[in-house]
């Protein structure tokens, strides 16, 4: 696809709800780019992506969201990724009351890549609940999953990180990382790294 996909949300009810599924062929290349926006107080919205890209596909996922302070977000992300195909996701959350991001990566095919980045920035009493998992199912599978935030006044962030390596994912590469800088004293984070290796 040579222009990238320009998904824009725009909450215009209290609840909302949603659903993305995002089939890539063999050999395709796409670039998709989501805005979720809200001005309405004390909104509810939920998301689930579901990915699929096939043999030697390639997927830029790329999510921002800027909700108002009130707002309640939960977010789930899947994507299997079959053999040569990669995947990079990346997330900004900022504002909103309470966020949720639940992403998984499967590399069920060998030589599959999937790449991870989370940005969060909050102030005031906000919470994010991050959890990012990577299931190598294969051999020369790669994954990556990097997270960063700022943090202000009462603002709390949940950060859990999976990377589970199976015993058929010889030559696996995996990285994991979290980083939060803690502008005042009463912000906090709470990182829990969780490494399930079978190879």
């Amino acid at each position: 696809v040579a222009k990238p996909i320009v998904i824009s949300n725009t909450a215009t009810a209290v609840a909302q709800a949603e659903s993305i599924l995002l089939v890539v062929e063999e050999g395709a290349t796409v670039t998709v780019i989501e805005r979720q926006t809200s001005s309405l107080q004390n909104v509810f919205g939920g998301q689930i992506i579901q990915v699929h890209a096939h043999q030697g596909s390639c997927v830029r996922y790329y999510a921002i969201q800027d909700h108002a302070d009130s707002a309640h977000t939960f977010i789930t992300k899947r994507a299997a990724l079959d053999r040569d195909a990669s995947l990079t996701w990346v997330d900004v959350l900022k504002n909103g009351k309470f966020t949720q991001l639940a992403l998984k990566n499967t590399l069920q095919g060998e030589g599959a890549s999937a790449t991870t980045y989370t940005l969060y920035c909050g102030d005031a009493k906000q919470i994010f609940d991050i959890n990012t998992e990577t299931l190598h199912q294969q051999k020369q599978t790669r994954g990556i999953m990097k997270a960063r935030g700022v943090l202000d006044g009462h603002a709390r962030t949940i950060y859990r990180g999976t990377v589970a390596i199976s015993p058929s994912s010889g030559g696996a590469i995996a990285q994991q990382k979290s980083e939060t800088l803690l502008m005042g004293g009463n912000a906090s984070c709470d990182a829990v790294p969780v490494l399930d290796v079978h190879h």
